[in-house]
């Protein structure tokens, strides 16, 4: 069973992974300008691109990276994660991905959040002016860069599979912290299994971690481009995944215990799933 299930991983994966590892980086095209106008128009994400009629970009651009460490690190991260998802979820796990990807890709308030705050924050006088004057400074350079965010968004370009990396990790947090409250609600202290605890613990801790950094580089605007605001998104994204996935099962559960009447006549829950079959 466990060696079907490795299969049935390995076989979802390698398209995606084969798709990211086809695209060429954009390293690799940087010295000639036509094939990475090319790229940035016809796989990388922007509004721009998808006001213009190219709504595929709202998913090509997870395919594509910057480099082999960016590609490396996308990777890397995608394998566990895609692993430990497809072990409750099965190949649900793909759609969690491209959802993911796409939800990252559509919150454009997010985007104009994290370009504002990189806008104004650099101009901020809190460091060496007095409050008061720090204060109606900074609020002018706020209310000011909100205005310009829109304007700069639009053609920002969003490129790799990092949201969707990041809605598989919330879709995996959620699994660890449900599999530890069962844990901790099924067994006694002497006999629990101190090392699985830890490491869900562990699972926890460093991803939402990572989830309170990238909300910290969005506030202060301490971090380029806007891919913090994709990656939020992204973690976002995959929890209510698991909640409704969760949610359906349940009530799923529910309706197969429930009994099922037909003409006045009480029918058991084996006549009752054939009858559903039908």
């Amino acid at each position: 069973m466990a060696s079907e299930r490795n299969g049935q991983f390995v076989l979802s994966l390698l398209p995606v992974a084969g798709a990211m590892l086809a695209v060429p980086r954009l390293s690799d095209v940087r010295h000639d300008s036509r094939r990475m106008r090319d790229m940035m128009r016809n796989l990388a994400y922007s509004e721009a691109n998808v006001a213009e009629g190219r709504w595929w970009t709202q998913f090509t651009f997870a395919f594509v990276h910057r480099d082999e460490t960016h590609l490396g690190s996308n990777l890397l991260t995608l394998v566990p994660f895609a692993y430990a998802v497809h072990a409750a979820f099965g190949c649900a796990w793909v759609p969690i991905f491209l959802g993911g990807s796409f939800f990252g890709a559509q919150d454009a308030a997010g985007k104009r959040l994290q370009a504002a705050r990189r806008i104004s924050e650099p101009l901020s006088l809190r460091d060496w002016a007095p409050k008061p004057a720090a204060d109606a400074v900074d609020k002018v350079t706020r209310r000011v860069a909100t205005w310009l965010a829109p304007s700069v968004t639009r053609s920002m370009t969003y490129v790799g599979a990092s949201a969707g990396v990041w809605a598989l990790q919330g879709t995996a947090v959620c699994l660890s912290l449900e599999q530890l409250i069962a844990l901790c609600s099924t067994a006694s202290y002497d006999e629990l299994n101190r090392t699985t605890v830890a490491a869900h613990l562990w699972s926890i801790f460093a991803v939402t971690s990572e989830y309170v950094v990238a909300l910290q580089k969005i506030a202060t605007g301490s971090s380029d481009g806007i891919d913090h605001a994709g990656h939020v998104d992204g973690f976002v994204f995959g929890i209510g995944v698991f909640a409704l996935l969760r949610f359906a099962q349940a009530v799923g559960r529910r309706r197969r215990r429930l009994p099922l009447v037909r003409g006045g006549v009480l029918l058991s829950p084996a006549v009752a799933r054939q009858l559903e079959r039908r």
